[in-house]
Formats: structure tokens, sequence, C-alpha cells
């Protein structure tokens, strides 16, 4: 894949994949995390609503 690319183009390259996977990855996070209701509109977290306890 990076082969036919110069150093500097096949860096870019890479870094904009990872990047662009980074931020999949921490959308998907945050759209469990609210699906579960891990942080209400009060913005704390369902533990700290039932007073530390699960």
């Amino acid at each position: 894949m990076y082969t036919d690319l110069d150093d500097v183009t096949a860096f870019a390259t890479l870094v904009e994949r990872v990047e662009a996977t980074i931020a999949n990855e921490n959308a998907a996070t945050l759209s469990v995390m609210t699906q579960v209701g891990f942080a209400g509109e009060d913005g704390q977290s369902v533990i700290e609503r039932q007073g530390g306890r699960q």
C-alpha cells in the first residue's frame, strides 16, 4: 500500500488513516456510553447518581 509512495507521502497517509481510525473508535465509544446511560444530562455518571454504589 505504501511501497509506491515517497516517505513523506507514505507517512502522511499513515497518519491520516490512524487519525480516522481513532476518531471512529472514539465516536463508537461515545455512542455506547450515551446509550447505556454512562453520563446523564447533569454530567454525572450512573455510579455518582447512585451514591457510589453499583
